[in-house]
């Protein structure tokens, strides 16, 4: 009996063990909640805690935060539309939600302020992202667009 208990009792040390774990990550459902839809990007990065904005001479923007916890902003740039989100939470594919083609993967620096991870995904769409002082941030182009017009553009997103 003893020997029973002692098994069940290593079971349940190590699986209390497992749960408490640091590298556990939390899932994003593919559906989305709105929790708020802020009228400018000064209202997103109160909201949100911390800096976030499109560039100025981004079109049609808007804002949104997700699950409590994921800046995104919607926008036009040189006729091409743009996903831009950020989150101290939730990095790499859960933060973009895109399946994105490892063999597409290139990186390029920003002036030393960042470097970006660029990829293809399955829709042929462009994925950026970088990480900034424990902020993740993607950039999600709904069409092809070229890696210059990209780079260009996150040399602008970039502080």
């Amino acid at each position: 009996m003893k020997k029973i208990f002692s098994a069940f009792l290593l079971i349940l040390i190590i699986l209390s063990m497992f749960s408490c774990s640091d590298d556990v990550t939390t899932d994003i459902s593919d559906e989305e909640e709105i929790t708020a839809q802020p009228e400018s990007a000064e209202m997103l990065s109160e909201q949100i805690g911390f800096d976030v904005s499109a560039p100025a001479t981004a079109k049609d923007a808007e804002y949104y935060i997700l699950n409590n916890v994921i800046a995104q902003i919607n926008f036009s740039f040189n006729n091409i539309l743009y996903e831009y989100r950020s989150s101290k939470i939730y990095r790499g594919e859960q933060l973009h939600k895109k399946n994105l083609d490892n063999s597409t993967k290139s990186e390029l620096d920003i002036n030393g302020r960042a470097t970006v991870e660029l990829y293809r995904d399955q829709e042929n769409g462009t994925v950026a992202q970088w990480y900034i002082n424990g902020t993740a941030y993607s950039l999600y182009s709904v069409k092809n667009a070229s890696d210059d017009a990209v780079i260009e553009l996150c040399d602008l997103l970039i502080p």
